[in-house]
């Protein structure tokens, strides 16, 4: 994603569900079935890409669909780009939704 300074950022759970970080859970579970009838591996035309777009949104909505995940995803998120760490990796991006899913990490204070 290009924040228009040329700057590339990772895309966030809420730019995959294509809701903004302050919607209500209702926008999160409409923005959730509405890709997943686009993107679901078992539509017409589906592709592997669709596919893999799929699991992703299946991802975001796992943790935005639950308030305790989504506040440690939003504090996460909120201290990462306080840092100034934007540039977060596909990898990288996968450990820190994995390890607010297990409840390992906790964010930094400020």
């Amino acid at each position: 994603m290009d924040k228009g300074n040329g700057a590339k950022t990772s895309e966030t759970l809420y730019d995959v569900l294509k809701v903004s970080n302050d919607c209500s859970d209702k926008d999160i579970r409409n923005a959730y079935v509405q890709l997943s009838k686009q993107y679901h591996p078992d539509a017409k035309g589906s592709s592997q890409d669709h596919t893999a777009r799929f699991l992703k949104i299946s991802e975001a909505y796992q943790t935005l669909s639950k308030p305790k995940l989504r506040r440690e995803y939003d504090e996460i998120l909120k201290a990462s780009q306080n840092s100034r760490i934007i540039e977060v990796g596909k990898s990288a991006r996968t450990i820190i939704h994995r390890q607010v899913q297990e409840k390992t990490i906790r964010p930094r204070e400020t």
